[in-house]
């Protein structure tokens, strides 16, 4: 990190910010920002940057870039690197009116992003049943033994065994129920979470784009369903309870009309996404998480995937 701090002057005592990865508050021209890294491929963060443009002419309220010495970002040691200008607001409170709030503004981001992609990069079934799928299919089965050996009690209880059939069940599958119909795509940040907004004045600000890219809608859906209270301290470590979901559900269905496939595949694009992505959250866990986190990690390893209708 050494290059990082010289090269934006950073006070040798300066820390994350976060516990999960670096993200460092600095002032820069009297301005306080954040500095972190975005995609790592060049290729991709120009269009990156037209789609937060696109979100802020929209009316959606998003962190745009700030040039550092004359760079909207800057490569130093194998990664690529961004300036962002700081928050000032408050975080997501776990209330009905922030709940209905955040699922509201998802419903906008999806319903501005099925008109016309900014991006030409995202999820890409060949990941997962092409040629490098036995990749895939050998680190979900990694992440189940990892988890098997961290979480000892939990994976003893009905539920996480309830679960562990499903997972078993879809990776014999090979996914094939999920490829019968097309589905709308949606440009989106891929990492929809509370921890990511910042509510300002009337409205959130959406404060981490980094990881966005083109997506099914349904399972850019259903991994705010499984993540969303993920990695934020201030409210109760639990996945959405049914009354929360019904109510972030209220405000997304504001802006968006879901297709017949979409409800109809919704189940199975939950348990893929939880599959996809929450696998890793879980076997990711270490002894350096909050105390909050562990416990939010216990209540994810008890999931039901069906009980979120859609």
């Amino acid at each position: 990190m050494e290059k990082i701090y010289a090269y934006y002057k950073l006070d040798e005592n300066t820390t994350s910010i976060s516990p999960y990865a670096p993200v460092f508050a600095s002032v820069i021209d009297g301005q306080k920002v954040v500095i972190k890294r975005t995609k790592n491929n060049p290729e991709e963060i120009p269009s990156l940057f037209d789609w937060a443009k696109k979100l802020e002419e929209n009316h959606i309220k998003v962190v745009r870039p700030i040039a550092y010495e004359g760079q909207l970002y800057k490569a130093i040691e194998g990664e690529k690197w961004v300036v962002y200008p700081f928050i000032e607001g408050r975080s997501y409170d776990g209330s009905e009116e922030d709940i209905y709030k955040a699922g509201e503004l998802l419903g906008r981001i999806h319903a501005l992003s099925s008109d016309e992609s900014v991006f030409d990069y995202g999820f890409n079934w060949d990941d997962y049943i092409g040629k490098n799928s036995n990749n895939f299919f050998e680190d979900v089965r990694d992440e189940l033994r990892d988890i098997s050996e961290m979480h000892d009690e939990i994976i003893r209880t009905k539920p996480y065994k309830k679960l562990r059939n499903q997972i078993m069940n879809m990776l014999d599958d090979r996914f094939v129920s999920l490829l019968v119909e097309e589905l709308p795509m949606v440009d989106a940040t891929w990492d929809y979470k509370a921890n990511n907004l910042v509510f300002v004045k009337d409205d959130f600000v959406l404060i981490d784009i980094d990881n966005a890219g083109r997506i099914p809608r349904i399972l850019d859906l259903a991994l705010a369903l499984i993540l969303f209270h993920d990695e934020i301290e201030n409210i109760p470590p639990c996945v959405f309870s049914i009354s929360q979901w019904e109510q972030f559900k209220k405000g997304y269905l504001e802006h968006v009309t879901l297709t017949e496939v979409e409800k109809r595949l919704w189940q199975s694009y939950v348990l893929f996404a939880y599959i996809d992505e929450a696998l890793l959250t879980l076997a990711n866990f270490d002894i350096h998480h909050t105390e909050r986190q562990m416990l939010f990690i216990e209540d994810l390893l008890k999931f039901d995937t069906e009980k979120y209708p859609l």
